[in-house]
């Protein structure tokens, strides 16, 4: 999981572990360079510093071809958070939800991408 934001990213990490999921963290996208992996779900912040979430989910691709990919944003500025994960889902991210959406929804979400049809 790729996330500046230490509170979000501490919060879905937990609830992932408590889930039963290994969880690597990182605060940009440079991390995917140094992930022990491989990955089997990736969610990501679109905007992050040094290597934002479309080239952390391209360069997550280039390393695990068959990575899932959730791309996560709250938006900030001009750049809404419809606009970005537009942008992500049409540069190839399996699934797109917003930062509000409920921790159990981004719980199910990867349980769907990891074990579909369960």
């Amino acid at each position: 999981m790729l996330d500046p934001d230490a509170g979000f990213r501490v919060a879905l990490a937990a609830a992932l572990w408590g889930a039963g999921y290994e969880v690597e963290e990182g605060e940009n996208g440079r991390t995917i360079s140094t992930a022990v992996g491989p990955v089997d779900v990736l969610i990501v912040e679109m905007l992050m510093p040094e290597r934002d979430g479309l080239e952390a989910l391209r360069a997550a691709r280039a390393r695990w071809p068959a990575v899932r990919v959730i791309a996560t944003t709250a938006g900030r500025g001009a750049l809404s958070a419809d606009y970005l994960l537009g942008v992500a889902a049409h540069l190839g991210a399996d699934v797109t939800l917003a930062k509000e959406t409920p921790l159990a929804t981004f719980l199910a979400t990867v349980d769907s991408l990891v074990k579909p049809g369960a």
